[in-house]
Formats: structure tokens, C-alpha cells, sequence
């Protein structure tokens, strides 16, 4: 059974859905203007082994949408004050997507002893300087026009049409994207721009599993090597995915998961140096 509710944490509601058995908590965190529905059937799929918490990361979803710039610090904050206010004791696995796997790769830097494993999944970790004033144009222009008009140029990459042999998932995604606040999307490209994680992907003691998405043209498989060969205790995966993987692919990427789960100690108070 899904618990699905709003809390104040950090400041901020945040609407958490919280679901599955076990003593082991997998905390998924979604794409930049996803929301807890981008999880929904890796969630369901890996409930009979995990405590599974999602939630909508402020100005996403059906949580609180603030006017200030976002910073990562702050997004790291949200993450601890849920779980401190759903009183999840412990050490966690994270398993973010693009940005969410930026959260989650930054979350596990500050708060390690928190932290039992990572999944990060075409992680989004910034952006090389040559694409940030690019970037930071495409939130201008998000915010004057929305999404409509970009959505669809945008799919050629990130749900290219080799992945659409399945026309309801497709179509499925396409809808999500065209529904999301513009405004999201404008402070979260802000914030892809302007991040830079060397520093946390050095700090990051845990094991992590990094999937890739075959197909997935925003950000490939050598990108997504590259950019987290500094994690020291790291496992690269390629799958048979886009970018949206845990919609584009849910049944591999819950499976990857619940196996790089399997060898991993939740019960120790601190990560293994």
C-alpha cells in the first residue's frame, strides 16, 4: 500500500509517496521536471524488496514552488529534512535520474554517513562552459514561450525514434513533458548550468552503480563515463535505454537496481573508507 502525502520540510511542502516492505529504504529522485510519477513502475516493481520513498523536489510536481534561485545545498536540505521529518533511520540507497542523480550524487558527498549505496542514471552533473550561456538562453526563452514549442526537438534526443516501439510509453512521456511548468524547467536548467560536482563525486565513498542509456543522445554513454569516472567505488552499465530510462525502460532499470542492492551492507553506521 502507497502512502501519499504533503510534509513540510526545509521550509518548503513537499509531496512524498512512500510505499513497499522491508527494512532496506531506496529513496528515488526524479529528472529535472519530473515528479513522483516518473518512478511509478520501478516503483512498483522493486516494492516487495525495499521501503520505496518518492517525492516531488520543490517547484516540481505537486510540491511547493518557490521564487528564488535554486541551489543545490538547498535541494541537498529538502532531501535531509524529509527524511528526518518521515523519521527514516539509517543508512539509504539513492537512485536518482539526470538531475535527480546530481541530488543524489551531492546528498551522499554531504551526508555519507547516511548513505548506503548510489544508482545515478544518465546523471546530469553540469555542463562543459562552451553549452552554459546556451543553456541559460533556454531558460529565457521556456519562460516566455513554455515547453510546446521545444518539446518535441527535444524527444529526437532524449526519446530518439529508435526507442518508440511502443507508441502508449511514447506518447505517455511526450504528454509529461508538455505538462510541466515551465517555470521548473527554468530554474532547474539554471541550476544544471551553474553546478559543478568534481568535488562531490571525489568525496563519494559508497558503492555506486552508473547506468547509461544506449540511446540516449543528451546525454551518452561516454559522457556519462567521462563525467563520473571520479567516483572512486563505481560500477558502469550500459542499457538498452533513452534518457527517460526508468520510464523509457522500468523493468531493466529495476532489475539493475535490486541486484546491485543485493551485495550491499544498509546495517553500518558509517561508509567504508
Amino acid at each position: 500500500m502507497t502512502k501519499s502525502a504533503w510534509i513540510e520540510a526545509n521550509g518548503v511542502s513537499l509531496r512524498y509517496a512512500l510505499s513497499g516492505e522491508g527494512e532496506r529504504v531506496l529513496v528515488l529522485v526524479h529528472e529535472m521536471g519530473g515528479s513522483v510519477e516518473s518512478f511509478d513502475e520501478v516503483a512498483q516493481l522493486l516494492e516487495p524488496h525495499f521501503r520505496v520513498l518518492r517525492y516531488d523536489q520543490r517547484n516540481c510536481g505537486l510540491s511547493e514552488r518557490t521564487t528564488a534561485p535554486l541551489e543545490m545545498d538547498q535541494l541537498v536540505a529538502d532531501l535531509a529534512a524529509l527524511l528526518d521529518r518521515l523519521d527514516i533511520q539509517g543508512r539509504v540507497a539513492l537512485a536518482g535520474s539526470a538531475l535527480g542523480a546530481s541530488v543524489a550524487l551531492a546528498f551522499a558527498a554531504t551526508h555519507p554517513e547516511r548513505v548506503a549505496a548510489l544508482v545515478l542514471m544518465s546523471a546530469a552533473t553540469g555542463l562543459p562552459p562552451e553549452r552554459k550561456a546556451a543553456a541559460i538562453e533556454r531558460a529565457a526563452e521556456v519562460e516566455r514561450y513554455g515547453v510546446r514549442p521545444t518539446t518535441d526537438a527535444r524527444l529526437m534526443t532524449s526519446f530518439p525514434p529508435v526507442m518508440r516501439t511502443d507508441g502508449e510509453r511514447f506518447e505517455n512521456v511526450r504528454l509529461r513533458r508538455l505538462a510541466t511548468d515551465p517555470f521548473a524547467i527554468s530554474a532547474y536548467t539554471r541550476l544544471l548550468a551553474a553546478i559543478d560536482l568534481d568535488a562531490a563525486m571525489a568525496a563519494v565513498a559508497c558503492p555506486a552503480l552508473v547506468l547509461a542509456g544506449r540511446h540516449d543522445l543528451d546525454r551518452p554513454p561516454q559522457t556519462v563515463d567521462a563525467a563520473t569516472a571520479n567516483i572512486r567505488n563505481r560500477r558502469f552499465t550500459v542499457l538498452d535505454s533513452g534518457h527517460f530510462m526508468s520510464l523509457q525502460a522500468p523493468e531493466l532499470v529495476s532489475g539493475e537496481i535490486d541486484a546491485f542492492l543485493s551485495g550491499i551492507d544498509f546495517s553500518r553506521s558509517k561508509p567504508a573508507s
